[in-house]
Formats: structure tokens, C-alpha cells, sequence
């Protein structure tokens, strides 16, 4: 044999090409079809069940952040309770909310507690005379629509 590698060349080819055709003849037409055949099988079998499977996956992370948002919301009724166990702020609230007051103590109610700059600058004069008005109810009812829509929401007061 030679040592020469370009001499060897066109015999490792003409093996090569001679392996070639041996698989192709393997791989002819009905060989083919019955690897086609397989492949659509298989995408009408696992088709489904991977449907299956993302649809699982979905509900999966959609119960995951739901499972979240009800945990935020749990640790603020838990801080909320928490709140109402403590007696400073149960007695706040009972002289906010309810007017209590403890014993001995005076409460005063303050009727119109508006800043001077809101308050009328002079009251209409009273008369004496009863006069009878005809209400437009439907303009009235509106405007109490528009009134309740448009009011701005009411902050909660600080806790503590």
C-alpha cells in the first residue's frame, strides 16, 4: 500500500457510496410510507393528551395565583383581627365609630365642623310664608345618581 492518502480516497468513497446504497434500498417506498404512517399515528395519539397536559399546566399556575392573592388577602384579615384584639383599638373605635365615651367623660357633638371658607357666607332669610313647590322627580333622581357616582371615596382612617 501506498502511502500516499489521496490514493486511498477514491476506494473509501466507492465504500462509502456502496453503504448509501444499502440504506436507501432499505429505506425504500413502503418503508416510508409505514414511517409516515407511524408519525401521523403518533400525532393523533399524543395530540390530545398534550392538550391534556397544557390545559393542566394552565389551570396549574391560574390556581397558584390565586392561591397567592387569597394568601395577601389572609395576612390582611389576620392583621385586621389582630387589630381588634388589642383594647386601644377597640376603644378607638367605639368612640369613633359608635360616640361611646367612658365614664365620667363628656362627649360633645360637633354639627358643622366645615373649614369657614366652606361654610355659607350668608344664610337665605326665613320666611314665614309655607309656599308649595312641584319637585321634577326624574331631575332629581338623576342628580342623585350623578351625586353618588361622582363622589370621591372615602378614605379609611388611619389604623392604630
Amino acid at each position: 500500500m501506498s502511502s500516499n492518502p489521496l490514493r486511498l480516497l477514491p476506494a473509501f468513497r466507492k465504500k462509502l457510496l456502496a453503504a448509501r446504497r444499502r440504506w436507501t434500498l432499505k429505506l425504500s417506498w413502503p418503508n416510508g410510507y409505514l414511517a409516515l404512517t407511524i408519525a401521523v399515528v403518533a400525532v393523533f395519539i399524543l395530540g390530545p393528551t398534550a392538550a391534556v397536559l397544557i390545559n393542566q399546566r394552565i389551570s396549574i399556575a391560574d390556581s397558584t395565583d390565586e392561591i397567592a392573592t387569597e394568601s395577601t388577602h389572609l395576612a390582611k384579615l389576620q392583621r385586621s383581627l389582630d387589630q381588634w384584639n388589642d383594647p386601644d383599638h377597640v376603644e378607638s373605635q367605639a368612640r369613633d365609630r359608635l360616640f361611646y365615651a367612658m365614664p365620667g367623660e363628656t362627649l360633645y357633638l360637633v354639627v358643622d365642623n366645615r373649614p369657614e371658607n366652606d361654610k355659607p357666607k350668608e344664610l337665605p332669610p326665613i320666611s314665614s310664608d309655607l309656599t308649595r313647590t312641584e319637585p321634577d322627580w326624574a331631575e332629581t333622581l338623576l342628580g342623585d345618581v350623578f351625586d353618588a357616582g361622582l363622589a370621591p371615596e372615602e378614605t379609611a382612617p388611619p389604623a392604630g
